[in-house]
């Protein structure tokens, strides 16, 4: 008898690594845009490995480039006598490296640190915000490390189920001040954790109030949200209503035909974020200052928002299951 495979277990597992989701976003996403004209991308990013060995000889750095990100060996070793010095040195480097690519306009504070394991673990849900070198020296790796876009604190879930896409707005991250923050704060200490499956931390939590959270001339130099970043809640929910009419699933609907392609899935959602104004350092004449970042892909995801969402998967289970019993017999 025939057997139907919706969802190889090889492409599956591809999207329980962020590094490998950001390298496969970051190649099929070339060119992309939405329905309406939107370029679509994924943030630009840095991979801080936890292979072991990864050094060259005397505890020095290997570096490997391609496109936007860097792959950096982490301070995990192997509890030699020498591990501490050797961890402390990687360590310098990851931070005199990261500081180089932010000098350089590759990236701009803050960035956003999630760990390598996508799913499956409590752990990964566990992320940071990074506000300045003492924040950057706070991070634990194995991790990949993303450029903070702002965004108005919205989110879109984009579900996927086959040809069919559906969109939701949720809550977000706030709007940051783009640079290096040297505002002192025993709060954070230029570093917020938060667990992406409870509620996102607020502006406050970064030590940012509404009279001091209005956007700098700086924040048009290297991406950001709208024109306005102050902590309102009439404003914020007028900027959310905007934002969430003009994000659709026609409008994304090539988006998701991208990524169903290139991962291979039937059953799979990701995150988009709309940046309304951004203009990173490198590419200072970028002429399209709107744009659409995918920070994250999963393989089946809640579909708790879908309407009668377990009628629509046994339909397409028993399409798929049809299609292959035919396909079999020719």
């Amino acid at each position: 008898r025939a057997c139907t495979l919706l969802d190889h277990p090889n492409n599956v597992q591809a999207v329980l690594s962020r590094c490998v989701i950001a390298c496969t976003l970051s190649e099929c996403l070339k060119g992309v845009t939405s329905k309406s004209g939107i370029p679509v991308r994924t943030p630009r990013f840095h991979v801080l490995s936890g292979d072991e060995g990864g050094g060259g000889e005397g505890g020095e750095t290997t570096m490997m480039q391609s496109n936007d990100f860097v792959v950096v060996p982490s301070d995990e070793d192997d509890g030699g006598e020498s591990s501490t010095n050797e961890t402390t040195t990687t360590k310098e480097s990851i931070v005199q490296e990261i500081t180089s690519q932010i000098d350089n306009g590759l990236f701009n504070y803050p960035l956003i640190a999630k760990p390598l394991t996508a799913a499956g673990t409590v752990e990964s849900h566990k992320m940071g915000v990074i506000l300045n070198q003492t924040g950057l020296k706070k991070i634990r790796t194995p991790c990949i490390l993303q450029e903070y876009a702002n965004h108005d604190e919205l989110l879109f879930k984009v579900y996927v189920l086959g040809d069919n896409v559906w969109v939701f707005p949720r809550s977000s991250l706030p709007n940051l001040p783009v640079g290096e923050c040297q505002q002192p704060s025993a709060l954070n200490e230029g570093y917020v954790q938060f667990d992406s499956q409870r509620s996102y931390p607020t502006a406050s939590d970064f030590g940012f109030y509404p009279e001091n959270n209005k956007r700098s001339e700086a924040d048009d130099d290297s991406g950001g949200g709208g024109d306005e970043t102050t902590v309102c809640d009439d404003d914020g929910k007028k900027r959310h209503a905007d934002l969430a009419g003009g994000v659709t699933a026609e409008d994304i609907q090539p988006v998701a035909d991208c990524l169903r392609r290139a991962f291979g899935l039937e059953l799979f959602g990701f995150d988009i974020i709309v940046v309304q104004n951004y203009k990173p350092k490198s590419k200072p004449d970028n002429p399209c200052r709107k744009q659409m970042f995918i920070i994250d892909v999963n393989y089946f995801p809640g579909y708790k928002e879908v309407p009668n969402f377990s009628k629509l998967l046994a339909q397409h289970l028993a399409q798929c299951a049809i299609r292959g019993r035919l396909l079999s017999i020719e």
